[in-house]
């Protein structure tokens, strides 16, 4: 699997009596912006919430799915990614060839990568011709990192975050120029960053702590990172050891640093050790740590947090009851966690808008981790 691809791995089902259907067991977890998609143990997805744009991917659109459904003519997959207006399936990954990708949903400016700004309900091939290593899937831009370690950006460029020194949409992928040696890239809202060989960083696109530009920029004071991420104006990293430092807005405490306070340059999360992931939504980030708990802070107006309140965060907090967690996955005002066994809990309100425009939908949110049934 292409480095930074997110699986879970060997999650399965419990012992004693018959094994557990392999498409009721979950192996993988997506949280977009109000959906979620899950691929389960038989290498098919399903997904469920607001089915905007079509990224549920059963052929519809427009209407909530309150349960998860399978996505259509979709199998054998091993990689699945959500953003805020699609999803994408990975089908085959070659370390030679690159990744086999399929997408579907809202596609205004080209963001999926099928060369065209065509509305997809169901999944359709794209970034044919590239040897796609990694995919990161941002609000209304993709990146593409390709198997000579060069970055590919494609859709919506209004705040420079296709990183081509220009502002221009793209519906076909630009490389970034004279940006080589990427080990992994994080595509945000009007943000994208790539880490570099040896755990340097370099970012791009608008921030509104003005510190980014529409080519890549070395972040300072990062030298020795394993994974970056990047939300809305939210950018952290994950360091060797286990620590974490944010850069970026901070009007919900999103960089955990205990204050609100904006930050142009990296900050420690003070007192976060022991990480072995960590992810980003919007405007809150959570960190899987090596107990296989899970830490959240930042925004929680609808719960995200999953700390049985509704009350931001500024320093990481505990989510309680959660234990066990293999994986952990963020949306813009919701969270899902994947647990050992297969079982995936989610929390929050995925489909915060949904309310005022479906009068009959009887979803209400959560503020605490809730089981999700396949």
């Amino acid at each position: 699997m292409p480095a930074g691809a997110g699986g879970a791995g060997g999650a399965g089902g419990g012992g004693g009596g018959d094994p557990p259907d392999p498409a009721t067991v979950v192996q993988e977890i997506a949280a977009g912006h109000y959906h979620s998609c899950a691929r389960m143990a038989d290498a098919t997805v399903r997904c469920w919430g607001f089915n905007y744009g079509g990224m549920i991917g059963d052929g519809t659109s427009a209407n909530v799915r309150l349960a998860p459904v399978p996505v259509e003519q979709l199998g054998g997959v091993i990689n699945i990614l959500a953003s805020y207006t699609g999803s994408c399936g990975l089908m085959f990954y070659s370390g030679v060839s690159g990744g086999s990708w399929r997408c579907w949903g809202s596609n205004n400016y080209g963001q999926l990568g099928d060369g065209t700004a065509t509305e997809r309900h169901l999944p359709v091939s794209v970034l044919d011709g590239l040897a796609v290593r990694q995919l990161s899937l941002g609000v209304y831009h993709s990146c593409a990192l390709l198997i000579d370690k060069t970055v590919s950006c494609y859709g919506a460029n209004h705040g420079g975050q296709l990183g081509d020194g220009t502002k221009q949409d793209r519906l076909t992928p630009a490389p970034i120029p004279g940006l080589a040696g990427v080990a992994q890239i994080a595509a945000g809202a009007v943000q994208s960053c790539a880490l570099l060989d040896g755990g340097a960083v370099s970012c791009w696109g608008s921030s509104g702590t003005g510190t980014l530009a529409n080519s890549p920029a070395p972040i300072p004071g990062i030298s020795r990172a394993v994974k970056v991420v990047v939300g809305s104006d939210l950018m952290c990293a994950l360091l060797e050891g286990g620590t974490v430092s944010c850069w970026g807005s901070n009007d919900y405490g999103q960089l955990g640093d205990g204050t609100t306070i904006s930050r142009p340059a990296p900050t420690a999360v003070p007192g976060l050790v022991g990480v072995s992931d960590l992810v980003v939504g919007m405007y809150h980030a959570c960190a899987l740590l090596t107990d296989r708990t899970v830490a959240c802070w930042g925004r929680n107006a609808n719960g995200e947090l999953g700390d049985g309140s509704t009350i931001n965060r500024s320093t990481p907090t505990r989510v309680p009851g959660l234990a066990n967690v293999v994986q952990v996955s963020l949306g813009v005002t919701h969270s899902c966690a994947l647990l050992e066994g297969g079982a995936v809990s989610c929390w929050g309100d995925e489909l915060a808008l949904v309310g005022e425009m479906v009068a009959s939908d009887p979803y209400v949110g959560r503020l605490s981790p809730t089981p999700v049934a396949f």
